[in-house]
Parts: C-alpha cells; structure tokens; sequence
C-alpha cells in the first residue's frame, strides 16, 4: 500500500450571486466536516427505504437540496446562510450550489474520485 498524504484544510469555492436588483453578494461554499457528514447522510438515510440492498423510495424531497447547503454555504462573516433564504433561491441556483457542495465534501462519485487524486 502506498503513502497515505491528505490536506486536512477543508476545500472551499467562492460563489458570487446577484438579486434581482443587481446587488451582488458574496458566499463562500465549504466542505463539510466529517461530523457534518454525518448529520447530513443521517437526515438523509431516513428519508430513503431500501429493499434488497436497493433504494424503493424516497419518503420527501423537500428541504433535500436546503439542508446540505445550509451546512455548506457561508456569507462573508463565516455565518450560515439561512435554509428559507437558500429556499428562496431560483431552483436552477439550488441544484448548481447543491451539485458543487456534494462534490466538495465527496457526496458523489465526482467527489470520491477528486478525493482519491489528492
């Protein structure tokens, strides 16, 4: 087995929006911690019924894209964005901002094979 050699420092992309009346803000959307991990894929695993090792249904998907972005994306004092600001985002901003933070806290397969590179 080769080295293992991991940067500890938590991944971190700027995300510029701008509102309807042309004021521009700025985020930062951050990895999650191992503990935020945790308490996402928890919310998430109780949503989800399996059977035979496959997944049948998904109980709700409301708040599915939210609750990971509240733990991700912070404003410019490092505060948490609101869920019922984030909620309020148009849908296509939602799933981009969704997207990006699974791939950071290596959610998807994405993220997985990026996290086998470093």
């Amino acid at each position: 087995m080769e080295k293992l050699v991991f940067s500890i420092a938590l991944k971190e992309v700027s995300v510029t929006l701008t509102d309807k009346d042309k004021v521009v803000k700025n985020y930062v959307l951050k990895e999650l911690t191992g503990e935020q991990s945790a308490e996402y894929l928890d919310g998430m695993s109780k949503r989800i019924k399996f059977s035979k090792g496959e997944m049948e249904s998904i109980s709700s998907i409301k708040g599915l894209q939210s609750d990971l972005l509240v733990l991700c994306l912070r404003d410019s004092e490092d505060v948490a964005v609101p869920k019922k600001e984030i909620e309020g985002y148009p849908a296509s901003v939602q799933t981009k901002l969704f997207n990006a933070a699974q791939e950071l806290s290596g959610l998807t397969d994405a993220g997985t094979d990026a996290a086998k590179k470093e």
